[in-house]
């Protein structure tokens, strides 16, 4: 894996062993599928190399290549026995804030085998610029109508992009610059050090920010920790420790983890604003088939609730708190989706496939329903 993976990996990793026991002791009482033993003892096996590096294991070559995904995430160029193989993952090639964006492999050769993914099947997203505008006008709409924005993210990739995309807006239009934007996420917190100390492996957007702050503390004889201050030291956005911290008093931006809003601080926020028709969620990222994310696209009279406790789950007629999953919470906010995932679309795909020209093409099931290869 690359550098920036291997130093993500440590705190994702935790995550899911975290998630994983508090799961498997509250709903399915199995064991987890590993703990943080196994995880630790994961770390002196990683190799770890830079984009573009080949690095030989054992007779196999592999050439790592980015993948435009999230920080750190690579295609792998794999020969072995004379057959050359290009294993994508997920990957983009649009053009963004941060990420160096995936491009056909240049001076390897002849690939014989392309392992691709499709998690969109044929499905072609409108152009991105469009999408940021559609986005923007959505929130703004809900912001000026006195409600609260709920965007519900993964902690690593989407939610980076959004917030240099808000930050960056928030910068243009005095009019919102008091209207705070949050993200409540430990993981995405832990992992914006990752994102400050590997400056050199993102696009060249970032890399100007941070030769524009560098100068800019320079000229203003700024010293110290200050000093340092780069593209991910935002200016109006505000992280959240816990939602304990959180005053909730007005007009906000939230972007909170899961993505999915099975539970956590996405659900309970959802549970507590979803009455309010003056809010909004916006759904950014891919919603799973049955989890709450997906639900709420179909824009549900009522939801479930998981996470609201006592008294304020309590209403006439209603089951008592302790039968939480029979007490339903009325939805009134609004919910627009606007893809801002890191993948592929269908042309995309089928572009970079035509471009790499290997001889066998081997494509994923496509997630995206109604789609097919």
């Amino acid at each position: 894996m690359t550098h920036a993976t291997k130093a993500i990996y440590k705190w994702l990793i935790a995550d899911t062993v975290r998630v994983g026991s508090i799961t498997s002791s509250s709903e399915s009482r199995q064991a987890p599928l590993y703990t943080e033993q196994d995880h630790l003892s994961t770390f002196p096996r990683i190799e770890a190399l830079d984009f573009y590096q080949r690095m030989s294991i054992s007779g196999v070559n592999v050439t790592a290549l980015p993948a435009g995904h999230v920080l750190g995430a690579a295609m792998y160029v794999v020969e072995i026995a004379g057959l050359k193989i290009l294993f994508t993952g997920d990957y983009s090639r649009e053009d963004d804030r941060h990420l160096v964006s995936a491009s056909v492999p240049q001076n390897v050769g002849q690939i014989d085998l392309l392992i691709t993914e499709s998690t969109f099947g044929t499905a072609a997203f409108p152009p991105r610029q469009q999408r940021e505008t559609e986005m923007m006008r959505i929130i703004t709409g809900i912001l000026d109508r006195g409600g609260r924005v709920l965007m519900p993210v993964f902690a690593l990739g989407t939610a980076q992009e959004l917030l240099l995309i808000l930050d960056e807006y928030w910068q243009k239009h005095a009019k919102y610059q008091k209207v705070p934007i949050y993200y409540a996420s430990n993981l995405a917190r832990k992992c914006m050090a990752v994102y400050q100390t590997y400056i050199g492996a993102m696009n060249d957007n970032i890399k100007r920010l941070f030769r524009e702050r560098l100068a800019e503390a320079e000229a203003s004889g700024i010293s110290g920790e200050a000093a340092k201050a780069g593209p991910w030291d935002f200016k109006y956005v505000r992280s959240l420790k816990s939602l304990d911290r959180f005053e909730d008093l007005g007009p906000c931006v939230m972007l909170a983890t899961p993505g999915m809003m099975q539970n956590g601080a996405s659900r309970e926020l959802l549970e507590r604003w979803a009455p309010d028709p003056k809010n909004g969620v916006v759904v950014t990222g891919y919603s799973v088939e049955g989890t709450m994310a997906s639900a709420l696209l179909n824009e549900p009279e009522d939801i479930n609730a998981v996470m609201t406790k006592g008294a304020n789950a309590t209403q006439p007629g209603r089951r008592p708190a302790s039968e939480r999953e029979q007490i339903r919470i009325p939805r009134r906010c609004t919910v627009n989706e606007v893809s801002l995932i890191a993948h592929v679309d269908g042309t995309q795909n089928r572009e970079f496939v035509e471009e790499v020209g290997a001889s066998v093409v081997v494509c994923d099931t496509p997630r995206f329903k109604g789609q097919s290869n």
